[in-house]
């Protein structure tokens, strides 16, 4: 089990995000990170090189490597996107106390990863949205991609900002000026093309491990279930064996449901939060009955006789 757990830790970070409402009173707002595997480690794994794909049905050029966002937010606001990638030059840097929005947003103008809203795809708000509860006019919707072009594996950290330095935008009723992220967003981040698109680098080995364990708790399971059989042909399948065996079989079935979440991670980049949740349960109900047998054993109990006798303790 501890083995497992570095293996396949329990959090995933989301990266596929759609239609979320993203609120914040400072105009400086993190929403999403993201470890792309470098391109050498995608075509590997893809067993090609990565290219850009055509046009999509919204005319917005998609990468089958990259970071694809759409936003739906005020006409009059200033937003931009900030991108930064882990090193002391860019998202160290901005880590220390005392940074104003717009210090933060030049250190990724500095390393050429500050994108304006205006620069990408926009269109006024369709007040035919099918949504149930379509914004009111005023919005518009801001759509595109980004490539990732590292070789190597790198976390990119994506932060919404809504900063202008200059006091006389904020005097023009109708103009443009620092304040509150208001928005919905839909994120999507890949890894290449093949059949870890959906993971982060970081969590490339989800899918496989998760399929390691499964296999190895249904071959105890089915050990367990051969004894079990000897046992109550034999008339001593008593309750510490009973609870043994049940703590191996729940423990298989909490692995099942580890590894179809992470099947349903792969096809679709989202998986159900009750997914986790219950394999959570079911592995510390493994987890107790195994502790109870311990503790019956320390008792004096075996797996053949109800007890030990007195003299025999």
């Amino acid at each position: 089990l501890l083995l497992f757990l570095l293996l396949l830790p329990g959090t995933t970070l989301p990266l596929r995000v759609d239609d979320v409402a993203v609120f914040s009173t400072d105009p400086y707002h993190f929403i999403a990170a993201f470890c792309f595997a470098g391109k050498d480690e995608v075509a590997r794994v893809d067993g090609r090189v990565p290219t850009p794909s055509q046009l999509n049905s919204e005319g917005v050029l998609t990468y089958e490597s990259g970071f694809t966002f759409s936003f739906l937010h005020r006409n009059t606001s200033n937003y931009g996107l900030a991108v930064y990638y882990r090193s002391v030059a860019s998202w160290t840097s901005i880590q220390r106390q005392g940074l104003t929005c717009s210090e933060k947003v030049q250190v990724a103008k500095d390393t050429q990863n500050f994108f304006e809203f205006d620069q990408f795809t926009q269109r006024p708000h369709d007040p035919a949205d099918p949504r149930p509860f379509p914004p009111p006019e005023g919005y518009t919707r801001t759509s595109g991609s980004l490539e990732f072009n590292s070789r190597r594996p790198r976390w990119y950290y994506f932060v919404v900002t809504n900063c202008d330095p200059s006091p006389a935008a904020c005097a023009r009723p109708s103009g443009r000026c620092s304040g509150p992220i208001d928005m919905n967003a839909t994120l999507h981040m890949t890894n290449g093309g093949g059949p870890l698109k959906e993971f982060s680098y970081d969590h490339f080995r989800r899918l496989p491990t998760a399929a390691a364990f499964v296999g190895v708790y249904l071959c105890l399971g089915l050990l367990a279930l051969y004894q079990a059989l000897v046992l109550a042909r034999a008339a001593k399948l008593h309750p510490t064996a009973k609870l043994a065996f049940s703590s191996v079989w729940i423990e298989a079935v909490a692995y099942v449901v580890d590894l179809a979440r992470a099947v349903s991670f792969q096809t679709s980049g989202k998986a159900e939060a009750w997914w986790g949740e219950a394999a959570l349960h079911l592995h510390v109900a493994s987890d107790a009955l195994l502790v109870l047998v311990v503790v019956l054993f320390a008792k004096g109990w075996t797996a053949v006789r109800r007890k030990i006798s007195a003299m025999g303790r």
